[in-house]
């Protein structure tokens, strides 16, 4: 019941139409190292791909892992009715209750993929911000893990073990043109801090300025909180 909410809240709020100039969408993912790139973090971002596969939107990027170097970044679970009888039986004997039966491969994201490493990110962040024009709306959705620095800095695990704090994406959220519009959605654990962070560099901001800024976003947890995955 509760996915079933989700998904009618999540589509309402991508496929609300408001007649704005131009509409990008910025879908970023996967997780900072091949372990950590596991399959159903990849499912998810297919599925939001889905989503955003429609005329309305003229721009969309997707950005997941190292890109399309044809290498293995995603990590998905044996079946064990693929395990051998011998290795389950001799499990049984020995205790062993935690066999690794992780396996990888390439991603099924699009070919038009970009990598989702820290330089990547801030690129086509400042890119995607930098060129909106009143108007237009940018959205920006993220399926990847989430880190916590400090009580006001939480963090995107990107690809490669890198970051990218939540004081620094506020700051670009904050040089928007004043009459675009942009929207986050961010799933992952601790993303209540960019909500934080957001509200910080708007109460940091002179009252006009302020009020001209257009944000929303959607956080899943608190900034210490772990999301259900």
């Amino acid at each position: 019941m509760i996915k079933y909410k989700f998904f009618v809240l999540f589509s309402l709020f991508l496929f609300v139409r408001s007649g704005y100039a131009v509409e990008s969408v910025l879908l970023i993912g996967g997780g900072p190292t091949p372990y950590d790139s596991q399959f159903s973090i990849e499912s998810n971002f297919l599925w939001m791909s889905k989503l955003v596969d429609h005329p309305h939107y003229e721009e969309v990027t997707f950005q997941f892992t190292n890109g399309k170097e044809n290498v293995p970044d995603v990590r998905y679970q044996l079946d064990t009715k693929d395990i051998s009888t011998g290795y389950m039986a001799l499990k049984r004997i020995f205790g062993d209750a935690s066999p690794d039966f992780s396996r990888y491969r390439v991603n099924l994201i699009s070919s038009d993929l970009v990598a989702a490493d820290r330089q990547s990110v801030l690129n086509s962040l400042e890119q995607s911000i930098q060129t909106l024009q009143a108007d237009d709306t940018l959205w920006i959705i993220y399926s990847g893990h989430g880190g916590w620095m400090s009580k006001d800095k939480v963090t995107l695990r990107l690809w490669n073990e890198e970051k990218l704090t939540s004081d620094e994406f506020a700051k670009l959220l904050s040089q928007s043109h004043p009459k675009a519009k942009i929207h986050f959605i961010l799933p992952q654990c601790h993303s209540g801090g960019f909500i934080d962070s957001v509200l910080r560099k708007l109460d940091s901001m002179k009252t006009k300025e302020k009020s001209l800024l257009n944000i929303s976003g959607f956080a899943s947890v608190d900034a210490n909180s772990i999301a259900e995955g």
